[in-house]
């Protein structure tokens, strides 16, 4: 070990100045609702059998295409949430693919958001209500939404 990194080493274990605050409680940590609905999001966007958030029809489908294609969709699309000091809850709007084993896309969703949410903020999510808007049927595109994607 070389001595820069027994230096690191010490001062990182090292005890803090006598009478000094913790670190941990010298200010205040605020999360901000559309941070969780992003994280939310983009569980969302990594469950398979999820096509897209929000609204179901054009809007919503284009949505899909659009986060398939360029990843730049918003991702907090059909997601609103509230929390507390250690708990937070979502609601969820979500276009399912056709297919699928509703229930269980569901529930594989579920636990994604509960996972993203207690790493990324240590907070505990206590309810997730999912409303399934619609499902998408490849090759049903109105032709509006044809031409919007091949352009």
């Amino acid at each position: 070990m070389t001595s820069t990194e027994t230096a690191f080493r010490e001062n990182a274990t090292s005890r803090p100045t006598p009478g000094a605050a913790p670190l941990e409680s010298t200010g205040k940590l605020v999360i901000a609702d559309a941070v969780l609905e992003k994280i939310a999001g983009i569980a969302a966007r990594n469950t398979a059998g999820i096509y897209s958030l929000g609204r179901a029809g054009l809007r919503g489908a284009l949505a899909g295409v659009a986060g398939t294609v360029t990843r730049s969709a918003q991702l907090d699309r059909g997601i609103s949430s509230e929390h507390g000091e250690k708990e937070a809850a979502f609601d969820l709007d979500v276009v399912c693919e056709y297919g699928v084993n509703i229930p269980s896309v569901i529930a594989e969703l579920r636990r994604n958001i509960t996972k993203e949410v207690a790493s990324m903020t240590d907070l505990r999510t206590v309810e997730i209500n999912i409303s399934v808007l619609d499902i998408h049927i490849p090759g049903e595109e109105t032709e509006e939404e044809e031409g919007r994607t091949l352009a």
